[in-house]
This record gives C-alpha cells, sequence and structure tokens, in this order.
C-alpha cells in the first residue's frame, strides 16, 4: 500500500487541499491484487488504490469509451510483421492509469487512512486515477495523443492501431511505405515495426511513459502465445484450455437426461459455456456454431445440455489450437476469400443464425491466414433460406470492408485491386446476385 501511495505522488495525481464545505466528495478502497506471471508458478500481488467512482454524480457527461485493437488488425499486423521480416514485441506500461490526462472537472476524495493527511485535508485529482470510470479514455488519449506526436496515424477502421510510414504520404496515396505499426489493449502494446521506427517512435514512447515488462518472442499477448517457429509467427491458446476442467457430475448421475439442471450446475453450465465460446471466437472456429446452440439454455439447462459442453470440451482438448501465420509474399498476388453459411430456424424453431470465415490467401504459393470468422444469432424475422443466406452474405461483406480498407491504408490505394471472393452454398442467392 504504500509503494502504491508513493506512485500517487510520484505521478502527481492529486493536490493536497482544505476540505469544500460544499462539494461532492468520494471515497476510496483498497484492492489487492494477483497477476498471473507466465513461467512462475505463484501470482504476483500488488495492492491499488481505487478511487469510489460509482459516487461521481455527473457520471452521464463523462466520457469513458477506450478503444482495444480489432483482433483482425493483430493478424494483420502479425502476417506484415512476417512478410517484412520485421521485430515483434509487446509490452505493457505500468501504473497506466495514473499517467493519464489531465481531468476536466474537480473531484475532491477522501485519502486512505495510511496517506496519513490531516484532519480537514482532502485529496483535489489532477488527472483520472483507479476507479473512476474515464480513467482508461484518459489514459487512452494521452497515450495515442503521444504516438500520433510522433508521426503516427490512427487506423480509420480501429482507434486503437496506430500506422507509421516511412515517406510523406498520406491516405488515399496510391502507395505507401508503412515501417511499423502499434495496436493496445488498454495498457498492453503490440508493436511490429522495422529498426527506423523502432528507433524514432517505441523507443521514445519509452522515454515518455513507464513501462513495465518489454518481451519479444515469445510472449504472450492478450491470452494469446506468440511465438516464431520455421520462419513463421505461430499462436495458440493451449495454456487457456489446459485449464478448463469439466464440473464433477457424480451428484447428478441418476438424473435422466431431459431434466432441468439444479441451479448450482446451471452456474457450472454458464460458466463452462461461456469459457468454450470465448475459444471458438479466438482459436476454434470448428466449435463456433455447437457453442452457439448452446449459449440459448442459458438458466433452462438440460443435463444433456451440460453433458454435451462436456464433450465439446473433449474435443477442444484433443487438438492444439495452433495457428499459423506464413509469409504471404507479394502483394499483387493476395485475394481475400470470404465462405459464409446460414441456419435458418434450427435452434430449438427459435431463430435463426449466420456464419463466416474469412482468409487472405496468396494465390500463387497457396499459402493462407484465418483473419476472422464467427457465428451470430440474425436478429430479424427471416422466413425463407434466402433471406438467412442474403443476410449472412451482408454480414460477411461488411468485415471485408473492414479489411479492404485497413489494407488500402497500410499499402495504399493500390490494395483496392485486392480481389475479393465469397464462396455460398445457396443457388437461390447466387442466382438471384447474378440476375440483378
Amino acid at each position: 500500500k504504500r509503494k502504491d501511495l508513493e506512485h500517487f505522488a510520484d505521478y502527481d495525481v492529486y493536490a493536497v487541499v482544505d476540505r469544500p464545505s460544499h462539494q461532492k466528495i468520494i471515497g476510496t478502497q483498497w484492492v489487492l491484487v494477483d497477476k498471473d506471471i507466465p513461467g512462475q508458478s505463484k501470482p504476483l500481488r500488488k495492492a491499488r488504490l481505487c478511487m469510489r467512482g460509482d459516487q461521481e454524480e455527473t457520471q452521464e457527461v463523462i466520457h469513458t469509451d477506450s478503444p482495444t485493437v480489432n483482433p483482425i488488425n493483430i493478424k494483420l499486423m502479425l502476417t506484415e510483421a512476417v512478410r517484412k521480416g520485421w521485430k515483434i514485441s509487446s509490452s505493457d506500461v505500468t501504473r497506466a492509469f495514473l499517467q493519464t490526462t489531465e481531468i476536466n472537472r474537480n473531484v475532491y476524495v477522501y485519502p486512505p487512512k495510511e496517506a496519513g493527511l490531516p484532519r480537514g485535508k482532502v485529496w483535489l485529482l489532477k488527472r483520472p486515477a483507479y476507479g473512476l470510470i474515464d480513467a482508461a479514455h484518459a489514459f487512452f488519449i494521452n497515450f495515442g495523443d503521444n504516438l500520433i506526436s510522433l508521426g503516427c496515424e490512427t487506423s480509420k477502421m480501429d482507434n486503437a492501431t496506430f500506422y507509421h510510414f516511412s515517406d510523406d504520404s498520406k491516405p488515399g496515396d496510391e502507395e505507401r511505405n508503412l515501417d511499423g505499426i502499434v495496436g493496445s489493449h488498454i495498457d498492453d502494446f503490440l508493436e511490429v515495426s522495422n529498426d527506423d521506427m523502432r528507433s524514432e517512435v517505441i523507443d521514445e514512447m519509452k522515454k515518455r511513459f513507464t513501462f513495465g515488462s518489454q518481451d519479444e518472442l515469445p510472449f504472450r499477448y492478450v491470452g494469446m502465445n506468440i511465438d516464431k517457429e520455421d520462419g513463421n509467427i505461430v499462436i495458440n491458446q493451449d495454456h487457456f484450455i489446459e485449464k478448463l476442467v469439466a464440473p464433477e457430475m457424480k451428484e447428478i448421475s441418476s438424473m435422466k437426461k431431459e431434466t432441468l439442471l439444479p441451479e448450482k450446475f446451471q452456474t457450472s453450465f454458464r460458466s463452462l459455456v461461456s469459457k468454450l465460446n470465448m475459444l471458438s471466437m479466438t482459436a476454434r472456429p470448428d466449435i463456433t456454431f455447437d457453442v452457439k446452440v448452446l449459449t440459448t439454455k442459458y438458466g433452462k439447462a438440460l443435463k444433456q445440455d451440460l453433458m454435451q459442453a462436456c464433450r465439446l470440451l473433449k474435443k477442444v482438448k484433443r487438438m492444439t489450437t495452433l495457428i499459423t501465420i506464413p509469409d504471404m509474399g507479394d502483394l499483387r498476388d493476395l485475394i481475400l476469400v470470404a465462405y459464409s453459411d446460414a441456419a435458418t430456424k434450427k435452434i430449438d424453431n427459435a431463430f435463426s443464425v449466420a456464419g463466416h470465415v474469412i482468409f487472405l490467401v496468396n494465390k500463387a504459393t497457396r499459402s493462407a491466414v484465418s483473419l476472422t470468422w464467427g457465428s451470430k444469432k440474425i436478429e430479424r424475422v427471416v422466413s425463407s433460406s434466402l433471406g438467412a443466406e442474403t443476410i449472412a452474405v451482408t454480414k460477411v461483406i461488411g468485415s471485408l470492408y473492414f479489411i479492404k480498407e485497413s489494407l488500402k491504408q497500410m499499402y495504399g490505394s493500390k490494395a483496392g485491386d485486392i480481389p475479393c471472393l465469397t464462396l455460398i452454398d445457396s443457388k437461390d442467392l447466387f442466382e438471384a446476385v447474378h440476375n440483378i
């Protein structure tokens, strides 16, 4: 606790003032945090002083948005790093929410007793700190503004991705010479760049902010283990799967499969399926649809639903989550290939589901990278397979637009010539499109 209070003083977070008589004064709370450290058996315990931001009276007018890097852009960053032989690293800013922009409102705080303030004295915050609802936003703005001041350019499709170019090119120019990218996930950063950008931008940022860990391959970033193997980048989430454990079902062994689960097992079911759902979105597209079915059972799961979840868990444990990102070669050989499909009212006859997967493919070498996939409920009512398939294609076109615009900002308008191919299994939709 003493060390954390020292950080508050070091980063000039507050001023000590007389207690105001007609101002709202919020409290503080200590939070103990156990942080898992890769390679260490015991977590690192820290004490963190948090402001009681929930006690502020003007929360509805405070900006709180704090973008995080899109998973598609993480794949594009790693793809470009392999293609150009760039250095790949990750880093995190320590005490990030003390390194924020200046606060634009008066926030008075009762400090903790450990601060040792005299009676009648309180803190007046100079910057948003841990616990305030805009702390993450204020740090993101501060960090992003500093990157921009060093010549970086914000992605127009993803505010948490920053590009750096070695020439004077602007968005819309035919060609651009990209020499590095930074992706931001709150206070964790992924950096891919050549030596010049690393020296001019990344090393300079480390002078302006206090960084904690600074890792080169292999490392873990936003739950993904990233390493290099035979010239390719490989990512996996095997450590996450290893920690997944099926609930003990001895207590309900005598129940029939069609029986509604007791509340205790409803909670176990929801926990397991939620973890499988997250895994399906990041590493195992093959279970996406099956998990989507199970997510509709929250609060009303039967024993057979829990059994199905356990079978899916066994399935994911039998196979690695390894994804390989190879050298994708010349831009002129690239093509975006998308597959879309839809199921009409297949889930308990309740609603329809649309799914897709998108690859970046080198048509000459046949190398490929899976950029994104997903399976989501179709929110509107559809009465035919043609309607469902049409909505599925519309959704995949949205993802293709995101990717294409990102590539155009990275490489210049010439990337607009990269062909897009969408594959469907609906003859009716194919004929409808080609007869317009």
